[in-house]
């Protein structure tokens, strides 16, 4: 068995959302029958601490939330073992992700060229347990690979490999309006003694810009770096909300209107061009510290207007929820 492994079905228009791990694990909960997109559920985070940290998510939290989705909304269980080599795994079966030195791996483009963290599937091993069934994204592939070759890459890579249980979900329309209510607070944000968030951390993050003014530049391939996160992450959540309204595996299949997609993803596009301006500024040696402002400041306008389509589209399914609910009660 050699070739492409099953695609899993992504509903917005930029395929490339995913890292290696995200995706393995995404095409392992698909492969169960489930869909992927709730993983991506709690991405949409703003939590700024200093011009020096911002993040998706609070830095005192354990996992970020693709990890934390797979325990509180599919169940999956993360079991791990500290075998020395890699065929000492052997005995437990397959299904193991396993992180690798790409300069061992005779199908990645770093083979003998360059050490790098590479993480790929193993699906299963032959019968005489001379290979095993590697599925991987970059490059996407599923071949049989020698196991030495595979070993010798899981030990300069560390050692490490772990398996996920199957997956278990449970998702009605009031849960998914739960895990949106719970975006919509994280959009607005709040302020404590050490991180403000969403709009209020954005408008703190103005705050600081504007103070620094000229000064700002020495941020500026900090920032660059900072926010290819925020992108990559928001990036993910549109193909959440997308499958919201595209699948007919989710319980709000059709029910958003064009106006909801349209303004996340324009406020994505904030985002992007936010990000683009600073780069620009790597590269031509000038920063317009006022011309920054201005694109953050269009991010927080779009931010408010995703807040409120939210509120209201949420407001607009729990009406129908209970209009739902009284109409079952009196028939």
């Amino acid at each position: 068995m050699t070739g492409t492994p099953v695609r899993i079905p992504v509903y917005q228009k930029r395929l490339s959302i995913f890292n290696c791990l995200d995706y393995l694990i995404c095409l392992h909960i698909h492969n169960s029958g489930y869909p992927y997109q709730y993983t991506f559920s709690g991405n949409w985070g703003f939590y700024y601490y200093s011009p020096h940290e911002f993040l998706h998510h609070r830095k005192e939290a354990a996992k970020p939330p693709f990890y934390t989705s797979l325990c509180e909304i599919y169940h999956m269980e993360n079991t791990q073992a500290d075998y020395t080599n890699l065929i000492d795994y052997m005995d437990e079966g397959g299904q193991l992700f396993t992180h690798s030195d790409g300069w061992y791996l005779p199908w990645t483009i770093n083979y003998h060229r360059a050490h790098d963290g590479h993480y790929f599937y193993i699906q299963q091993y032959n019968q005489e347990r001379t290979h095993a069934l590697v599925i991987d994204w970059i490059p996407e592939i599923m071949e049989w690979v020698p196991i030495e070759a595979v070993n010798d890459g899981y030990i300069a890579g560390g050692a490490q490999a772990f398996r996920l249980t199957a997956p278990k979900l449970n998702m009605d329309m009031q849960n998914v309006l739960n895990l949106l209510t719970a975006c919509q607070t994280h959009i607005a944000g709040w302020t404590d003694r050490s991180v403000a968030t969403g709009i209020a951390g954005l408008q703190a993050f103005r705050k600081d810009m504007l103070a620094l003014r000229e000064e700002g530049v020495s941020y500026v391939e900090q920032w660059w770096d900072l926010l290819k996160i925020q992108t990559d992450v928001r990036d993910r959540f549109l193909e959440f909300i997308y499958f919201l309204d595209c699948s007919e595996q989710s319980p709000l299949y059709h029910t958003a209107n064009n106006a909801l997609i349209e303004v996340f993803e324009e406020c994505f596009n904030k985002w992007l061009a936010f990000r683009n301006g600073l780069m620009k500024t790597v590269i031509t040696g000038t920063y317009d510290w006022k011309r920054a402002i201005e694109r953050l400041d269009k991010i927080i306008l779009y931010e408010e207007r995703c807040e409120v389509a939210l509120r209201l589209y949420i407001e607009g399914m729990l009406a129908k929820l209970e209009h739902k609910f009284l109409s079952h009660g009196q028939s």
